[in-house]
């Protein structure tokens, strides 16, 4: 496969994702990844989520894809609960691409910016404040 079928991939597979159904992605991902996908769809605690590729970068058999996410809190999310604020986030996605089907997905997400946006604070409170 070429650079650019997998690209192709991983633009199928958050096609899938940002309609909810991963149904669409079979023949992209595999079970693995597909069973991460649909773990995040389960679980995350927003409403009108999407996700933007901004770039990808393709080397070998692994693509970076650079996204941007946006979406409303609608559930608790590290101690928060829902706000109903939206948010805008940030992060990369890697890929490795094998035997023709996304096999690998590790992802790094600006969690503390969308705790921050949500109101909430990773520092201590100190006594008497």
């Amino acid at each position: 496969m070429s650079l650019d079928q997998h690209k192709a991939l991983v633009q199928r597979a958050f096609d899938a994702f940002n309609a909810q159904d991963l149904g669409l992605a079979v023949d992209a991902c595999t079970e693995n990844v597909r069973g991460q996908l649909q773990q995040h769809l389960d679980t995350m605690p927003w409403v009108d989520y999407r996700v933007e590729i901004t770039e990808m970068i393709a080397e070998g058999s692994r693509v970076v894809a650079v996204i941007s996410t946006e979406g409303v809190h609608a559930a608790s999310y590290h101690g928060i609960p829902p706000t109903g604020r939206h948010f805008t986030n940030q992060g990369v996605v890697i890929f490795r691409v094998e035997g023709g089907r996304l096999s690998e997905m590790e992802s790094y997400i600006d969690s503390l910016g969308v705790v921050t946006q949500l109101g909430g604070s990773v520092l201590p409170r100190l006594p008497g404040s």
